[in-house]
């Protein structure tokens, strides 16, 4: 359910519910091996429910060989298609993808092909390489996120995840005294909700992480904003001052126009 609403427990035959790479519902195995269905986003009357069988965020090739190996099917949906993985190395301007779960992966922009071997190799030296970014300085992580964008689709998993960890590392250092690194925050999670809102839409933890994360500095950022408008008023207001002096000694004269004595 979407809501906070009890339900009676029911006991019942279900068929087994389907996988999806953007799913629509997320389920929660008690200790009494009951299970809450909780749907994350709101799902209109006839469409399917549906959950991952896998972490969202694993890269395509490794998502398509686990379902295939575990699961027997190969999955064909609009992430498995979606043009977000490594960029070609010859003509720089398309991405490799996958025909199927084994096969070779292809460029999209021209005729270029790799092994899927060769392409998992190298996400795994990535993915090892991000553990080396754990204490780094925030300019050091960003330097390396946009080294790695002449390789990985800006939307990678493995950029998502080095975006997070940079939010990670700027936030627990407390950098909140200036404007600069509250714009930088929210800026920097606005890029990670776009691929939360892709990959995971509706109520998720991580989209919760993210929210408490930016909680108070969206409110110093705000407090700075208001700030700054009310020094701009009493500007206005003192630089009027004189001007407003003038007009106070006016009064009205039988048969004519108010006038007013100027001081």
């Amino acid at each position: 359910v979407s809501n906070r609403k009890q339900y009676q427990k029911e006991i019942s035959l279900y068929s087994i519910i389907f996988h999806s790479c953007f799913p629509n519902a997320r389920y929660q195995v008690l200790a009494d091996h009951s299970m809450i269905l909780r749907a994350t986003q709101n799902v209109s009357k006839g469409d399917e429910l549906t959950i991952s069988y896998l972490p969202i965020y694993q890269p395509t090739f490794r998502r398509r060989m686990k379902l295939k190996n575990n699961w027997m099917f190969d999955c064909l949906c609009e992430r498995c298609r979606d043009p977000t993985g490594l960029n070609c190395k010859e003509c720089r301007k398309g991405t490799v993808l996958p025909k199927d779960s084994t096969g070779p992966m292809d460029c999209t922009d021209c005729n270029f092909s790799t092994s899927s071997s060769s392409v998992s190799n190298t996400i795994l030296v990535f993915e090892n390489n991000i553990e080396l970014f754990l204490d780094e300085e925030p300019s050091s992580i960003e330097f390396k996120i946009e080294s790695w964008k002449d390789v990985l689709h800006p939307n990678h998993y493995l950029i998502f995840l080095l975006q997070r960890r940079l939010l990670d590392n700027i936030v627990s250092r407390g950098s909140l005294d200036s404007r600069e690194n509250l714009e930088r925050i929210l800026s920097l999670a606005q890029n990670i909700f776009k691929v939360i809102d892709r990959l995971e839409p509706g109520m998720s933890s991580t989209r919760g992480r993210i929210l408490k994360q930016i909680h108070k500095p969206s409110l110093l950022l705000a407090q700075m904003d208001l700030n700054e408008e009310k020094d701009q008023l009493k500007g206005v207001h003192a630089s009027n001052k004189e001007h407003y002096k003038e007009h106070e000694d006016c009064r009205a004269v039988p048969g004519r126009l108010w006038t007013c004595r100027l001081q």
